[in-house]
Protein backbone atom coordinates (compact mmCIF):
# COMPACT_ATOMS: atom_id res chain seq x y z
CA UNK A 1 0.00 0.00 0.00
CA UNK A 2 1.38 3.18 -0.89
CA UNK A 3 1.17 5.95 1.66
CA UNK A 4 2.19 8.78 -0.12
CA UNK A 5 1.16 9.55 -3.86
CA UNK A 6 2.44 12.27 -5.65
CA UNK A 7 1.05 12.83 -9.70
CA UNK A 8 2.50 15.18 -12.16
CA UNK A 9 3.22 17.76 -9.54
CA UNK A 10 4.43 20.96 -10.75
CA UNK A 11 4.80 24.04 -8.66
CA UNK A 12 5.82 27.39 -9.41
CA UNK A 13 6.52 30.07 -7.24
CA UNK A 14 6.34 34.10 -8.82
CA UNK A 15 7.80 32.60 -12.46
CA UNK A 16 9.94 30.25 -10.96
CA UNK A 17 9.36 26.41 -11.22
CA UNK A 18 10.47 24.83 -8.05
CA UNK A 19 9.46 21.31 -8.89
CA UNK A 20 8.33 20.14 -12.20
CA UNK A 21 5.90 17.28 -13.20
CA UNK A 22 7.07 14.90 -10.62
CA UNK A 23 5.34 11.60 -10.29
CA UNK A 24 6.27 9.43 -6.76
CA UNK A 25 3.98 6.96 -4.76
CA UNK A 26 5.81 6.12 -1.52
CA UNK A 27 5.11 2.41 0.02
CA UNK A 28 4.48 2.45 3.73
CA UNK A 29 6.48 1.18 6.38
CA UNK A 30 9.93 1.96 3.83
CA UNK A 31 12.42 4.28 4.65
CA UNK A 32 12.80 6.42 2.04
CA UNK A 33 15.90 8.72 0.73
CA UNK A 34 15.13 11.83 -0.89
CA UNK A 35 18.37 12.91 -2.86
CA UNK A 36 19.22 16.25 -5.09
CA UNK A 37 21.30 18.94 -5.01
CA UNK A 38 20.72 22.30 -2.68
CA UNK A 39 17.67 23.49 -5.12
CA UNK A 40 16.79 20.54 -6.44
CA UNK A 41 13.54 21.15 -4.83
CA UNK A 42 13.57 18.47 -1.99
CA UNK A 43 12.03 21.17 0.58
CA UNK A 44 9.71 22.06 -1.65
CA UNK A 45 7.92 18.40 -2.09
CA UNK A 46 8.39 18.24 1.73
CA UNK A 47 6.07 21.27 2.06
CA UNK A 48 3.54 19.87 -0.97
CA UNK A 49 3.45 16.20 1.43
CA UNK A 50 2.41 18.31 4.81
CA UNK A 51 0.32 20.66 2.98
CA UNK A 52 2.08 23.69 4.23
CA UNK A 53 1.75 24.77 0.25
CA UNK A 54 -0.27 23.86 -2.53
CA UNK A 55 0.78 22.02 -5.86
CA UNK A 56 -0.14 24.55 -9.06
CA UNK A 57 -1.02 21.51 -10.97
CA UNK A 58 -1.23 17.88 -10.26
CA UNK A 59 -2.32 15.98 -7.25
CA UNK A 60 -1.28 14.45 -4.08
CA UNK A 61 -2.86 12.09 -1.63
CA UNK A 62 -1.10 11.54 1.75
CA UNK A 63 -2.69 8.62 4.32
CA UNK A 64 -5.98 9.08 2.27
CA UNK A 65 -5.71 13.24 2.74
CA UNK A 66 -5.51 16.35 0.45
CA UNK A 67 -2.44 17.73 2.74
CA UNK A 68 -3.29 21.18 2.10
CA UNK A 69 -7.23 20.82 3.63
CA UNK A 70 -6.65 17.35 5.94
CA UNK A 71 -6.65 19.59 8.85
CA UNK A 72 -5.97 17.98 12.38
CA UNK A 73 -6.90 14.32 11.92
CA UNK A 74 -4.16 14.47 8.75
CA UNK A 75 -1.72 16.31 10.67
CA UNK A 76 -1.71 14.01 13.87
CA UNK A 77 -0.77 11.46 12.07
CA UNK A 78 2.82 12.99 10.29
CA UNK A 79 6.13 13.68 12.33
CA UNK A 80 8.47 16.54 10.47
CA UNK A 81 12.14 17.69 11.47
CA UNK A 82 13.10 20.82 9.82
CA UNK A 83 16.39 21.09 8.60
CA UNK A 84 17.24 24.28 10.85
CA UNK A 85 15.79 23.26 13.91
CA UNK A 86 14.28 26.00 16.42
CA UNK A 87 13.41 26.22 19.89
CA UNK A 88 12.68 28.67 22.78
CA UNK A 89 16.11 28.68 24.73
CA UNK A 90 14.55 29.86 27.79
CA UNK A 91 12.30 26.05 27.92
CA UNK A 92 13.81 22.88 28.93
CA UNK A 93 13.81 20.15 26.73
CA UNK A 94 11.05 18.87 28.95
CA UNK A 95 9.08 21.83 28.83
CA UNK A 96 10.04 22.15 24.64
CA UNK A 97 8.17 18.49 24.17
CA UNK A 98 5.09 18.65 26.80
CA UNK A 99 4.37 22.08 24.77
CA UNK A 100 4.40 20.68 20.95
CA UNK A 101 2.63 17.56 22.34
CA UNK A 102 -0.08 19.86 23.79
CA UNK A 103 0.12 21.17 19.94
CA UNK A 104 -0.42 17.83 18.77
CA UNK A 105 -3.40 16.85 20.90
CA UNK A 106 -2.37 14.91 23.15
CA UNK A 107 -0.29 14.32 26.63
CA UNK A 108 2.83 14.58 28.08
CA UNK A 109 2.85 11.46 29.35
CA UNK A 110 5.11 9.98 26.74
CA UNK A 111 7.97 12.97 27.38
CA UNK A 112 10.47 11.14 29.49
CA UNK A 113 9.90 8.05 27.08
CA UNK A 114 10.74 10.73 24.33
CA UNK A 115 14.09 12.12 25.40
CA UNK A 116 15.38 8.76 26.88
CA UNK A 117 15.28 7.65 23.08
CA UNK A 118 17.18 10.10 21.72
CA UNK A 119 19.53 10.11 24.70
CA UNK A 120 18.64 13.40 26.11
CA UNK A 121 17.63 12.21 29.70
CA UNK A 122 20.52 14.11 31.42
CA UNK A 123 19.72 17.00 30.17
CA UNK A 124 16.03 17.21 30.10
CA UNK A 125 15.79 20.11 33.01
CA UNK A 126 18.46 21.80 31.34
CA UNK A 127 17.19 24.85 29.27
CA UNK A 128 18.01 24.83 25.44
CA UNK A 129 20.05 27.69 25.07
CA UNK A 130 22.58 25.04 26.90
CA UNK A 131 22.32 22.45 24.37
CA UNK A 132 24.60 22.03 21.53
CA UNK A 133 23.72 22.02 17.72
CA UNK A 134 23.77 18.09 18.20
CA UNK A 135 21.48 18.11 21.08
CA UNK A 136 19.01 20.29 19.29
CA UNK A 137 18.70 17.60 16.51
CA UNK A 138 18.34 15.17 18.65
CA UNK A 139 15.47 17.07 20.53
CA UNK A 140 13.91 18.00 17.14
CA UNK A 141 13.74 14.31 16.30
CA UNK A 142 12.22 13.64 19.95
CA UNK A 143 9.36 16.77 18.59
CA UNK A 144 8.48 14.76 15.63
CA UNK A 145 8.05 11.15 16.97
CA UNK A 146 5.40 12.71 19.29
CA UNK A 147 2.55 10.76 18.88
CA UNK A 148 3.72 7.85 17.05
CA UNK A 149 3.24 9.43 13.58
CA UNK A 150 2.55 6.87 10.67
CA UNK A 151 4.83 9.29 8.66
CA UNK A 152 8.03 10.82 9.38
CA UNK A 153 9.51 13.55 6.67
CA UNK A 154 13.15 14.89 8.01
CA UNK A 155 14.45 17.18 6.21
CA UNK A 156 18.67 17.10 6.63
CA UNK A 157 18.10 15.27 9.67
CA UNK A 158 21.89 14.69 10.50
CA UNK A 159 23.22 17.76 10.29
CA UNK A 160 25.47 18.79 12.87
CA UNK A 161 25.33 15.46 14.69
CA UNK A 162 28.95 13.27 14.86
CA UNK A 163 29.59 10.29 13.91
CA UNK A 164 28.39 7.51 17.10
CA UNK A 165 25.26 10.45 17.38
CA UNK A 166 24.53 9.36 13.29
CA UNK A 167 24.56 5.72 13.78
CA UNK A 168 22.42 5.83 16.52
CA UNK A 169 20.34 8.28 14.78
CA UNK A 170 19.59 5.53 11.95
CA UNK A 171 19.12 2.66 14.52
CA UNK A 172 15.79 4.60 15.66
CA UNK A 173 15.13 5.11 12.09
CA UNK A 174 15.46 1.28 11.32
CA UNK A 175 13.29 0.42 14.25
CA UNK A 176 10.37 3.07 13.29
CA UNK A 177 10.35 1.17 9.90
CA UNK A 178 10.28 -2.31 11.34
CA UNK A 179 7.04 -1.11 13.60
CA UNK A 180 5.55 0.07 10.65
CA UNK A 181 6.32 3.76 10.36
CA UNK A 182 7.24 5.49 7.24
CA UNK A 183 10.07 7.42 6.72
CA UNK A 184 10.98 10.30 3.80
CA UNK A 185 14.41 11.75 4.52
CA UNK A 186 15.75 14.43 2.52
CA UNK A 187 20.04 14.74 1.88
CA UNK A 188 22.20 15.85 -0.79
CA UNK A 189 24.61 13.15 0.54
CA UNK A 190 23.86 9.87 -1.04
CA UNK A 191 26.87 8.05 0.51
CA UNK A 192 25.49 8.61 3.85
CA UNK A 193 21.89 6.68 2.77
CA UNK A 194 22.14 4.25 0.28
CA UNK A 195 22.83 1.55 2.61
CA UNK A 196 20.76 3.02 5.54
CA UNK A 197 17.59 3.54 3.55
CA UNK A 198 14.99 1.09 1.30
CA UNK A 199 14.88 3.12 -1.74
CA UNK A 200 15.92 6.73 -3.41
CA UNK A 201 14.14 9.30 -4.98
CA UNK A 202 16.95 11.29 -6.62
CA UNK A 203 16.11 14.80 -7.72
CA UNK A 204 17.65 17.41 -10.06
CA UNK A 205 16.85 21.10 -10.92
CA UNK A 206 13.09 20.19 -9.94
CA UNK A 207 12.21 16.85 -11.60
CA UNK A 208 12.41 13.40 -10.31
CA UNK A 209 15.48 11.61 -12.66
CA UNK A 210 15.34 8.36 -11.00
CA UNK A 211 13.53 6.17 -8.44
Amino acid sequence: MSIVNIGEVTKVYKGHTAISGVSLEIPSGRCVALIGHNGAGKTTLMKLILGLTKPTSGSIEVLGFDPASGGKAFRQQIGFLPENVAFHDEMTGTDTLAFYARLKGGGAKTVPQLLERVGLTNAAGRRVKTYSKGMRQRLGLAQALIGAPRLLLLDEPTTGLDPVLRQEFFNIIHELTAAGTTVLLSSHILTELEARTDLAAIMRDGRLVAF
